[in-house]
């Protein structure tokens, strides 16, 4: 079928060694569906008001070139005449996009020149534009592997009480801007393509590695974990007892990852905290059951809290058939599922101290996943832990480790213990990650276990949507099949409808060559604007473009000039009212009769 061959072949990213600079945080998106490349943004004319930014785009420019794609209105051409006089020469590459006249989508209104800017363009459009400039592939082209927060923590750049000056010692040495935080240089590390074997043999010159346990954070430690939060922390601490931040939480203030939520680990039993909690004004909610964990609230922060705790033998490759409290945080980080969540981290005032019983932060260093324990027996545990392996894998960037990667395999089919619901779950926070192909290649039998026999080939091109890419997986299904697992897996009547409707435009265009005309606006007439998004998502964005980019054409029942009471008016009753205006609508689409009521009435009456 045409669809799949493009699918397949066009939407290939270009991959791009050099450097892309456009305006705005659309335009980034839009071209990090066509690019494999480090792209980022002006941010409209702030940049020359940022002199680290300014001095970060020289640097950046003599390292690795630099490609500049602004919109074709004023704005942009004012933005590259400033970046001229401030970038070295021969090491910018201008291309330009074509004046196409419309409206993005998410604008109410043209822009004052009237035509798309880069966010507008299709993929097809920027291909041209790139290849017309001859950047259509870098064979060298290969995206530096980011250091993390955590390389950044074990080589004494982040977390210590001398972190700053080290850093601007490091920065001193790069020619870059000397006052950077941690989580600027990591940035402009992945921009420059600096790496971390290159780092650690820049501090070894520089400076003697100092890893101490217990060091004073920098003050990003604060930034990290909010006031409030850390008054939860000390509320425990202060209450004799031993309290950490654990998993995922240590493992993103590691990485520099923003949070999602703050999880903490304690000797003290559920009563114990909620009597903590009640003595300092805070409140407290017991919500785990037999775990224990209790919601405590305060200030502004919410953290949930569970006790230590071990976990006897598992019934039904899901949950623990008894709960163990324990006193010992060595035991509670041994239950966890994969070494980069079993790190605890507490803090006393002054210092902070990193539990890491299980190499995790050696393994967040190397973008590994890898079980706590032989794989086997975790698995075997929780079979939920086979998607959540592959959902840290695509979400972090990390690679799996062999032998869990080996057990991933040998144990897919245990999914089948899980429901439907909790599968879908993890699924959907896999496909909205910016790539997943590798993952469904590596692993089809997970995947299998989940949506069946289905063809992820070019899913990364789709954007990272849930319900686009849930389409995509299952486009060569039955509608009927579709239907079913969809229900099965519990999604809302909103994201069924829209995968079911990608569905039907897909078995509609099936078999054809090209997209006929008349086919065209029969599906616009059905279904308006979602046939256009469904185009723009699925390579066909250029397609009836002089309909949806002219506001006189109604896309829809509703936008035509006419009504139902003036058909009745006209005698016609019931069905023949819905008929008549399907078929107006269809004239007006196809320019057989201008949306005007008058004709409208009068192609009405030729009609009849």
């Amino acid at each position: 079928m045409h669809i799949q061959r493009k699918e397949e072949s066009d939407l290939k990213k270009i991959k791009l060694n050099c450097a892309v600079l456009c305006e705005g945080k659309y335009d980034k998106i839009k071209l990090s569906s066509v690019l494999d490349a480090q792209i980022f943004t002006t941010d409209g004319f702030s940049v020359f008001n940022n002199s680290q930014k300014k001095a970060m785009l020289r640097k950046l420019c003599e390292a690795r070139g630099l490609v500049i794609i602004t919109d074709s209105d004023r704005a942009g051409g004012f933005i590259r005449s400033k970046l001229k006089g401030m970038l070295p020469a021969g090491k910018v590459k201008n291309i330009y996009i074509p004046q196409i006249r419309g409206k993005e989508k998410r604008k109410t209104q043209y822009s004052k020149d009237g035509f798309l800017g880069v966010e507008g363009m299709s993929p097809d459009t920027l291909r041209e534009v790139f290849a017309r400039a001859g950047l259509t592939e870098d064979p060298d082209g290969k995206s530096a592997v980011p250091v993390t927060k955590a390389q950044l923590y074990s080589l004494g750049l982040s977390g210590q009480n001398d972190s700053a000056e080290k850093r601007e010692k490091i920065l001193k040495k790069l020619e870059l801007p000397c006052d950077l935080t941690a989580n600027a240089m990591l940035s402009a590390f992945e921009m420059l393509g600096v790496e971390y074997a290159d780092l650690c043999k820049l501090c070894e010159q520089t400076f003697a590695e100092d890893t101490a346990g217990g060091v004073l954070p920098d003050a990003e430690f604060f930034d990290f974990f909010p006031e409030d939060v850390l008054k939860i922390l000390e509320i425990l601490i202060k209450s004799g007892y031993s309290a950490h931040f654990v998993g995922g939480c240590v493992r993103d203030y590691l990485m520099g990852i923003a949070p999602h939520d703050f999880d903490i680990t304690t000797n003290a039993s559920s009563d114990e905290i909620i009597s903590a909690a009640d003595s300092c004004g805070a409140q407290a909610t017991l919500v785990g059951g037999s775990c224990g964990t209790v919601l405590l609230k305060y200030g502004e922060c919410e953290a949930e809290i569970t006790p230590y705790r071990a976990e006897g033998a598992y019934n039904d490759h899901r949950h623990p058939s008894e709960v163990v409290f324990v006193k010992d945080i060595k035991e509670d980080l041994s239950r966890r599922d994969f070494t980069v969540n079993a790190l605890a981290l507490t803090f006393d005032g002054k210092n902070i101290f990193l539990t890491d019983n299980f190499d995790g932060l050696s393994d967040i260093s190397n973008h590994v996943i890898k079980c706590v324990g032989h794989p086997d027996t975790r698995f075997y545990e929780d079979a939920l832990r086979i998607l959540r392996a592959l959902r840290f894998a695509v979400r972090l960037g990390f690679d799996i480790s062999p032998e869990t990667a080996a057990s991933i395999t040998k144990n897919a089919h245990l999914l089948s213990h899980i429901s439907a619901e909790r599968k879908s779950e993890e699924l959907r926070k896999i496909l909205v990650c910016a790539r997943v192909f590798g993952v469904l290649r590596e692993f089809p039998e997970v995947f299998s276990e989940i949506v069946g026999n289905f063809s992820g080939n070019g899913i990364d091109a789709v954007p990272p949507v849930f319900t686009c890419r849930m389409f995509y997986l299952l486009r060569f299904f039955r509608a009927e099949d579709i239907k079913k697992l969809l229900c099965e897996m519990k999604l809302s009547g909103a994201e069924q409808k829209d995968i079911l409707q990608f569905k039907d435009i897909f078995d509609t265009l099936e078999g054809a060559e090209d997209i006929q005309r008349e086919k065209g606006i029969e599906l616009i007439a059905k279904y308006g604007e979602f046939f256009e998004k469904y185009l723009e998502i699925f390579g066909k964005s250029a397609l009836f473009e002089d309909i949806f980019a002219n506001p006189e054409i109604p896309k829809s029942i509703k936008q035509l000039d006419i009504s139902g009471n003036d058909l009745a008016a006209l005698g016609l009753c019931g069905k023949d009212i819905g008929n008549t205006l399907d078929a107006l609508l269809i004239d007006a689409l196809s320019g057989r009769t201008e949306n005007k009521k008058s004709e409208l009435l009068k192609a009405v009456c030729v009609g009849r």
